[in-house]
């Protein structure tokens, strides 16, 4: 799941530090590969004599990893990648020998965070308005002393993430296209660059539309994973 997806789940939660500590996990690739906040650590953390700030913002992350776990073991998400395989080989018709395992589960993860903010368009204002409220520079300190490890080389990426606030761009064509291309190349695979923005929606449009159509079921699912887990959540 991606940022407003991830929001979309938790936006009830009182605390910015809750919010900045979901969105943390997906943060760190933009401040290096090596940085990390250990999953085994935290799941096994009492939580015990943290300040408020401090517990909602490590109770963050975890959920974080907790959340991606269920999602991405659900039948929703499984169905979803299987649904927009042919709109992405109809796409790569070119250039067919792609990755499509990994691009299968990238797209769906953008193109949800798309049709939310599509269906709620002020859903990314209130992103941004909510983690803006955490101090950024004692965040990162907890999370030093918690990790063991300077993450002074997130701070940068923080504060660009939150002064630019590219997530907006997801609802117009072009910046929808811009983000998902800027995030493919990232990983080495391919560019989506040789495509014009109408190009590119005129193949993926059906399925865009076939996914708002679903994108019901999917939250009342991750709820059930969470049970089944014996996950609760939040406990202060």
């Amino acid at each position: 799941m991606n940022f407003i997806t991830h929001f979309a789940l938790d936006r009830k939660t009182i605390s910015p530090y809750f919010t900045l500590g979901v969105a943390i996990p997906d943060l760190l690739p933009l401040a290096g590969r090596q940085l990390r906040v250990p999953y085994k650590k935290l799941a096994e953390h009492s939580f015990e004599g943290l300040e408020e700030e401090e517990y909602f913002l490590l109770k963050g992350i975890l959920h974080h990893y907790y959340t991606d776990r269920v999602f991405h073991e659900s039948e929703f998400f499984n169905t979803e990648r299987r649904l927009i395989l042919p709109f992405l080989k109809e796409l790569f018709l070119q250039n067919p020998d792609q990755r499509y395992f990994f691009l299968t589960h990238l797209f769906v993860e953008f193109y949800l965070d798309r049709i939310i903010q599509l269906q709620e368009a002020d859903m990314v204002h209130e992103f941004y308005s909510h983690i803006a409220q955490a101090d950024f520079s004692q965040s990162l300190k907890w999370l030093e002393d918690f990790s063991q490890q300077s993450f002074q080389a997130l701070e940068e990426p923080l504060q660009v993430f939150q002064d630019r606030q590219y997530l907006h761009a997801y609802r117009q064509d072009e910046g929808f296209l811009y983000a998902l291309n800027r995030t493919i190349k990232r990983t080495g695979i391919i560019a989506l660059e040789s495509f014009s923005s109408e190009q590119f929606h005129e193949i993926l449009k059906p399925y865009e539309i076939q996914l708002k159509s679903r994108i019901h079921g999917m939250f009342p699912e991750i709820h059930k994973g969470f049970d089944e887990l014996g996950y609760q959540g939040i406990t202060r």
